[in-house]
């Protein structure tokens, strides 16, 4: 995950992929043999593609991706839809760095399609009504605060235009677990909780400021507040794939000691990340247009 105004990458993670530009959203997929079947990255590209077809990417767009980490979905983006114009923008200069550096060995048509830039979601800088859409893939609720985020996103937006994201969003009330307590309680899933904690989409405030926290019926009516019509929204937790994330990956293979009903995408919301099974959080595309 990344973007908008939260601080920079752990102090470890450069240990952990050193120099190395990568994916860092959950990966989608509609097979429950996800994990066999594809890689991480190709699950990315999934998720990137989802958020493409929700925004309705067009020839000639010119797009603003906020948060947007390592650039790689900027990348896959400009590959699929030439002629597209995008500005992509993150607060950490070191993801940035590495963007720009990536981008680098793209081709001349692609290097030409993509700027990349450090400025905060809230508070971009950049020129009002210049945008056809403008992107946020799985950084949103990131934002201090993602409310603000929409009032910018409207601002950047032209007459027609439209704000897509990919978003996680969770609500206060706590529910009952989607798995059986016996699984709770177990010895393996106490770890498992234990790297949710530092997975950090939950429970560090830091990077997931209180103040995203409500439901998606609140979600939509602050949609409507800063000024947008025709929104869709459409509910992807089943799809979501999450051990393959960043430096969890190692871990995979875990998942194969569950029973295989357990293994697939639709549950992993509920066993890898405790705020996920313990309140009402779930996946979400999010298409609205500015008027």
């Amino acid at each position: 995950m990344a973007g908008g105004s939260h601080p920079p990458l752990d102090p470890d993670y450069d240990a952990i992929y050193p120099g190395k530009a990568r994916w860092m959203n959950l990966g989608y997929s509609e097979s429950p043999n996800a994990f066999a079947e594809q890689t991480y990255s190709e699950q990315c590209e999934n998720l990137a593609n989802q958020l493409a077809k929700t925004a309705d990417l067009q020839q000639g767009d010119y797009v603003i991706d906020v948060g947007c980490g390592f650039g790689l979905q900027d990348i896959f983006f400009a590959t699929c839809f030439p002629g597209i114009k995008i500005h992509a923008i993150n607060i950490s200069p070191n993801q940035i760095r590495q963007a720009s550096e990536l981008l680098e060995h793209a081709d001349a048509e692609t290097r030409n399609a993509i700027q990349f830039s450090v400025a905060d979601a809230v508070d971009t800088k950049l020129e009002g009504m210049c945008a056809d859409k403008v992107l946020s893939l799985e950084s949103a609720f990131h934002y201090q605060t993602r409310e603000k985020f929409f009032q910018e996103a409207f601002r950047l937006l032209k007459p027609g235009g439209t704000l897509a994201l990919a978003d996680i969003v969770s609500g206060t009330k706590w529910i009952s677990p989607k798995v059986p307590n016996a699984i709770w309680e177990s010895r393996i899933l106490h770890r498992l909780r234990r790297l949710a904690y530092h997975f950090q989409v939950g429970k560090n405030q830091e990077q997931k400021p209180s103040a995203n926290n409500y439901s998606i019926d609140v979600y939509r009516e602050k949609l409507k507040t800063a000024g947008f019509i025709e929104i869709e929204i459409k509910k992807i937790s089943q799809h979501i794939c999450i051990w393959p994330n960043q430096r969890y990956a190692k871990h995979a293979k875990w998942i194969h000691f569950l029973p295989r009903p357990w293994q697939h995408p639709s549950y992993q919301l509920s066993l890898f990340i405790p705020t996920m099974a313990r309140m009402d959080v779930d996946y979400y595309l999010v298409k609205a247009v500015k008027p």
